[in-house]
């Protein structure tokens, strides 16, 4: 009996949580929103727009989202780059509903619901 609570409440950690690195970061960076490494620095991420989503490595996150923490002195801001974490979203493209796909959208850190003309767009989530 105790074993098998011992790995129900590890199968719900791995679930709930995500990987988390540390990043500085050129302005605030509200929780939720998505980021891409800056052009002038690897260990430097911003809001993700258009422009920069091809260097896109994750959602900033707080550490009660980080299941593992990689936290190398001098981070400013987490980013879950693996896992489950919460991500702003915004209606552009009509309701979000479980399963969809969403992208990055008009809006600098925000992601929206995939539509036919951003077929070739990556996803960030679903």
């Amino acid at each position: 009996m105790i074993a098998v609570l011992i790995t129900t409440f590890a199968s719900a950690l791995v679930v709930a949580g995500a990987v988390t690195q540390g990043f500085k970061a050129k302005t605030a960076l509200p929780n939720g929103s998505v980021v891409s490494l800056s052009e002038k620095s690897s260990d430097t991420v911003e809001k993700t727009t258009l422009e920069n989503e091809k260097s896109l490595v994750g959602v900033a996150a707080t550490a009660q989202d980080a299941l593992i923490d990689l936290q190398p002195a001098g981070s400013e801001v987490r980013v879950a780059v693996s896992g489950d974490t919460s991500l702003l979203v915004a209606d552009l493209n009509g309701d979000i509903k479980p399963g969809d796909q969403l992208v990055v959208s008009p809006l600098s850190g925000i992601t929206m619901k995939l539509s036919a003309e951003l077929a070739n767009s990556k996803i960030v989530a679903t």
